[in-house]
């Protein structure tokens, strides 16, 4: 990728010349299709480019391109986790203390309590879908017994009060935990889902979530 890193460098240049114009950011990946031979290709089962290259992407709401960073493979610097490391470089653009007017959005594989604790000591808001692995061990109710005995839209929650990180858990389809350092668990609102062909296709239904 070295050849390609002065185009890659006066790209970014470009997508940031009017600064970061969004207040609500998304960090993830995304797969540009290349089929050749090139040890930077990578395979990703379950997704719609299979085949290609990996590039880390800031984007805001509406899917604006701010910052990137191709994945070239392992490296030898293991003494953060590479999705706090992807958070850190992609977010270097902004000015530290422009930090507060800007809200972090991003999925499992990014979010843990030590990101959204080194996020909120910088005074950057964040949230994401988080590992249960990754809580911290933090006491919500099992996936196992919330699957076979709550309903769907039943939540439980713990918060943090030194490092202020708020920890959601909620049963959808199947358990899903949510993290962030900013938030609260209030207001709660009505939504409407569509169901799946196994839940009997299109049927609407009214369900407390957050």
């Amino acid at each position: 990728m070295y050849k390609l890193r002065l185009y890659f460098e006066m790209l970014k240049k470009e997508f940031g010349k009017f600064d970061v114009f969004h207040s609500e950011l998304s960090i993830d990946e995304m797969m540009v299709r290349y089929y050749g031979k090139h040890l930077a290709k990578m395979f990703l089962r379950g997704k719609p480019i299979k085949f290609g290259y990996k590039i880390w992407c800031l984007t805001s709401s509406n899917g604006f391109l701010y910052n990137f960073s191709p994945y070239c493979g392992k490296t030898d610097n293991k003494q953060e986790p590479l999705g706090a490391r992807v958070i850190n470089a992609l977010t270097s653009m902004i000015p530290e203390s422009e930090y507060p007017n800007y809200m972090l959005f991003f999925d499992n594989f990014f979010t843990s309590v030590d990101t959204l604790i080194m996020l909120g000591k910088s005074k950057m808001k964040a949230t994401g879908t988080i590992r249960e692995i990754r809580t911290n061990a933090c006491p919500l109710i099992d996936s196992k017994r919330m699957g076979k005995e709550k309903e769907r839209g039943f939540y439980g929650y713990m918060f943090d009060k030194e490092n202020e990180v708020l920890v959601v858990k909620w049963s959808d389809n199947k358990p899903v935990c949510v993290a962030t350092n900013y938030s609260t668990i209030t207001p709660l609102s009505s939504t409407k889902k569509i169901l799946t062909g196994k839940e009997k296709g299109n049927i609407c239904y009214n369900a407390t979530s957050h």
